[in-house]
């Protein structure tokens, strides 16, 4: 159910030149509940209101925490830049059905920049459910993360550390400017989201085309920006994959 949180920042963290980390304790309601995947709105002044992915897992009630992309004069961003840890924040939430279905094809996750954050809670909150009984390990799950130099990363550590610990969860970062690849670990592909799907595929990466058999295989979550998300959605769409099985969020 959509309401207002009364929280307070309690930790913010700078990640790269340009995203932050930020988590908030809860203080009036003390828990949220929500479904992985779902957002929370900030109202920074009375004209304007922003959708912030939830970043931890749902088994994780007390706290909320967020991976914010800041850029100059926005006003969102001026906001959080002013932000000090101690500060109170007003939120409304959660909403939104970018949920993870529970279907028995595999599933490919398709984002771009912190479109990951709803991702990662997904991910964290189902694999939590199957250490514990609650569902089967029975679907495999692939990511490609979209983001322009290594340097850009973060949260990486997060995802060794998850797929150590679980066989059927793969992930790859796509970096689309990155020209220096020596000591990077394998998972670091050349290129955009599109043309290393379609080479997962294992169809043409040149001319972007796949059969439509082996699309259909898969389930595809998107997320990030507004205008990547609509391309991405396009393209999967285009290879013959039924809109039934493409979900997404757009920023």
């Amino acid at each position: 159910m959509v309401q207002k949180y009364f929280t307070q920042l309690v930790k913010k963290t700078q990640l790269t030149e340009t995203v932050w980390f930020l988590k908030f304790s809860l203080i009036n309601p003390s828990v949220l509940d929500f479904v992985a995947g779902q957002f929370m709105v900030l109202k920074p002044n009375e004209n304007t209101s922003r959708s912030y992915s939830i970043l931890n897992p749902d088994f994780k009630k007390d706290y909320v925490d967020f991976v914010v992309h800041l850029v100059p004069d926005g006003i969102a961003s001026n906001y959080f830049r002013d932000l000090k840890e101690g500060d109170r924040v007003e939120f409304m939430g959660p909403a939104g059905v970018f949920t993870l279905r529970d279907t028995t094809r595999e599933k490919i996750f398709l984002a771009t920049g912190t479109g990951v954050a709803p991702i990662w809670s997904m991910l964290a909150s189902h694999y939590k459910k199957i250490k514990d009984n609650i569902h089967p390990d029975d679907s495999k799950f692939t990511i490609f993360w979209g983001i322009e130099y290594k340097r850009d990363t973060y949260l990486v550590n997060w995802f060794d550390d998850l797929a150590s610990q679980w066989q059927n969860l793969n992930y790859r970062v796509c970096l689309s400017r990155e020209t220096d690849f020596s000591d990077l670990p394998p998972y670091y592909l050349s290129g955009r989201v599109n043309s290393n799907l379609i080479e997962f595929l294992h169809g043409d990466k040149e001319r972007l085309v796949v059969d439509a058999e082996k699309a259909k295989q898969f389930d595809y979550y998107i997320c990030g920006g507004r205008e990547v998300v609509e391309s991405l959605r396009q393209f999967v769409a285009g290879l013959g994959v039924p809109k039934e099985q493409i979900y997404f969020e757009r920023f």
